[in-house]
């Protein structure tokens, strides 16, 4: 079922929240082919955001893979004094 996104703060400041994880399967030669499809987000809440999608033929492979893709993907979202996204 939908669970609340998982939150992991890592060594290098960025938190973690996973925020899909999903089956798909793809149709092959020899029948279906299983994987699972993570959606990964890192912030440092100082503005620092970055994202990816990674499939896998695990969950936890697909959820590790897509936290280490996210990082060089970030970039900067302009932020006000409360921590909330800035107008304009």
């Amino acid at each position: 079922g939908d669970s609340k996104p998982k939150k992991d703060k890592s060594r290098d400041g960025f938190e973690e929240k996973v925020v899909q994880v999903r089956r798909v399967t793809k149709f092959v030669k020899g029948g279906k082919q299983l994987k699972f499809r993570a959606i990964v987000v890192v912030g440092d809440k100082q503005g620092n955001v970055g994202g990816c999608r990674v499939k896998a033929k695990a969950v936890v492979a697909a959820v590790q893979k897509s936290a280490i893709d996210a990082r060089p993907n970030i970039f900067q979202v302009p932020m006000t004094k409360y921590l909330t996204q800035g107008r304009g």
